[in-house]
């Protein structure tokens, strides 16, 4: 059975069937969105982080594609030379 906290703050932020813990995280999360701004935008080092990574998943997925390219076309020139003959 779950326990309602009974402070004040999350009597006014929480349903009755609430948890203690619940009700810790709801308090703990509401003081530091007072406290501290969200960022809008992305920091530049960060974007360059992700550019980064972004350029490294394009050469891995074309390095992919080339690795399987060669089987499909190896299988139309096998099946090319089987139905001329």
């Amino acid at each position: 059975m779950l326990r309602r906290h009974l402070s004040r703050a999350s009597s006014k932020l929480l349903p009755s069937d609430t948890s203690l813990y619940n009700a810790m995280q709801a308090i703990i999360g509401q003081e530091l969105r007072a406290r501290y701004e969200t960022p809008q935008e992305v920091p530049p080092e960060m974007l360059r982080l992700l550019a980064h990574l972004d350029e490294q998943a394009g050469k891995e997925s074309q390095a992919l594609n080339e690795k399987q390219e060669p089987e499909h076309h190896a299988f139309h020139v096998d099946a090319a030379v089987e139905h001329e003959s």
